[in-house]
């Protein structure tokens, strides 16, 4: 059912033909459910763990003011005052902290309500949204929503799918994050080859483990006691 328009009416024509021709031009992404499934396929075909190693607020600045974005907004709730001065603190410095407003995590809200995430860790986001995107958008107002359902309903779409609660949405793996690969080289983790043991790689046999890296901090622990 339609709350903003009468069916027929030029406010409902209009919002119906703009809907149509977003449809037309989807592109085979659309279709993607970036889900545990997907990322696990992604993780598998690049080698790699399946969730981010820098996943934390002490490890990573993007995932820290990720989370505290969404404290700030409400949706989740508020990194305690002294440890998020602390983060403030840690962070602040290093070379992977944003130094331009278009490269930190921002929120758009409508009323109070928050309604576009962007430049979110993925990591956060799949936490928070249940989807590995870095963007997400609602729909601008109920009408847009609700034909937009009417026409995943027509074609089946599954309740899981991100079309039912996102209007647009911006997939990525962590691997892909613009803070993975300084993060990966950056001699300011410490115990960077200690969480590479730790993990575990998912392939088609089940799970690996980095015995590089085991041999590396077993080397680098007997070299320090020297």
């Amino acid at each position: 059912m339609l709350h903003s328009a009468e069916a027929g009416s030029e406010d409902f024509e209009h919002a119906k033909a703009e809907l149509e021709h977003r449809e037309g031009e989807q592109s085979e992404d659309d279709d993607i459910q970036p889900d545990i499934p997907w990322a696990t396929k992604e993780s598998i075909r690049k080698g790699i763990p399946l969730r981010c190693p820098f996943a934390s607020v002490d490890l990573c600045p993007r995932y820290f003011l990720s989370t505290a974005m969404l404290g700030d907004s409400g949706v989740t709730t508020k990194i305690e005052e002294t440890e998020d001065k602390r983060l403030q603190a840690k962070w602040n410095k290093h070379p992977c902290w944003p130094r331009t407003m278009e490269q930190e995590p921002g929120v758009l809200s409508r009323d109070g309500d928050p309604r576009s995430f962007h430049h979110f860790c993925p990591e956060v986001m799949y936490d928070t949204f249940g989807v590995f995107a870095t963007s997400v958008s609602s729909y601008p107002d109920e009408l847009d929503r609700d034909l937009a359902h009417e026409s995943l309903g027509k074609r089946h779409v599954k309740g899981s799918d991100w079309r039912w609660r996102w209007s647009a949405l911006t997939k990525m793996h962590y691997s892909e994050c613009p803070l993975y690969a300084p993060l990966m080289h950056s001699p300011e983790q410490p115990d960077k080859a200690k969480a590479r043991i730790i993990e575990v790689k998912p392939n088609f046999h089940g799970v690996s483990v980095d015995f590089n890296a085991l041999w590396d901090w077993i080397r680098a622990r007997f070299t320090s006691k020297k």
